[in-house]
């Protein structure tokens, strides 16, 4: 389990010494997506399963703080909630 928690993390290499990100959000972003693309079976799972709790509580969080809710993040609301 371990394993799969590292793996589904953001790498130290993307991380400053101080705990920020040294990578912009698309850059952090791009860097999930090649590393998901060969990663395993469980892996995937894990990353989907993640990304299914974010959306879950940005959609609660919407309900509570409205348009607000896309000031958390360090990218702009078009960025994060692309169009599908």
């Amino acid at each position: 389990m371990a394993t799969l928690v590292d793996g589904a993390s953001e790498p130290e290499e993307l991380i400053n010494a101080n705990g920020g990100k040294s990578k912009t959000w698309p850059e952090r972003k791009a860097h999930t997506i090649d590393f998901i693309k060969n990663a395993g079976r469980d892996m995937k799972l894990l990353s989907c399963a993640d990304k299914l709790a974010n959306l879950r509580d940005i959609i609660r969080d919407y309900d509570w703080q409205g348009y607000g809710v896309w000031d958390i993040f360090n990218a702009s609301k078009d960025s994060v909630a692309l169009p599908i």
